[in-house]
């Protein structure tokens, strides 16, 4: 059987870019450490990132517990599993689509890595929507 592609049903990959986003995050989701590509990105010198709430950057985070039980929070593991975009704000208010990755750092400390890449032809009216995802969290 020959099935037909319309061009309605091709979904195409978002871009993006070459070297991620790197932020070491606390349990509580402060900001301990973040590479230069995230400082250039979001037009933030890296001492105002510092200490401050991942939020900031990904408003979507705002109340959302980022650690259960030393674990990343499952709901939030599950939707950066589904490469589901997350809201991203620049410093100038500028808005555009990451999408994320979180990692468990188990040291005596605890903590998180987050890895984030910027997604480009990404509508971000949606993400501004995206709020209910993280409600279960």
């Amino acid at each position: 059987m020959n099935k037909q592609v319309y061009p309605s049903m091709i979904t195409p990959q978002p871009n993006v870019q070459d070297e991620p986003i790197s932020i070491a995050l606390s349990d509580d989701g402060l900001i301990h450490e973040c590479n230069s590509v995230c400082t250039s990105l979001f037009g933030y010198p890296p001492e105002e990132l510092l200490g401050q709430h991942i939020s900031l950057l990904f408003p979507n985070l705002e109340n959302v517990p980022l650690v259960s039980s030393s674990e990343v929070n499952p709901r939030l593991k599950y939707l950066s599993h589904c490469a589901i975009p997350f809201l991203s704000i620049q410093r100038n208010g500028k808005r555009f689509a990451s999408e994320l990755f979180f990692n468990y750092l188990n040291s005596q400390n605890g903590g998180l890595r987050l890895i984030a890449r910027k997604l480009e032809n990404v509508k971000t009216d949606f993400l501004a929507n995206s709020q209910p995802l993280l409600q279960a969290c």
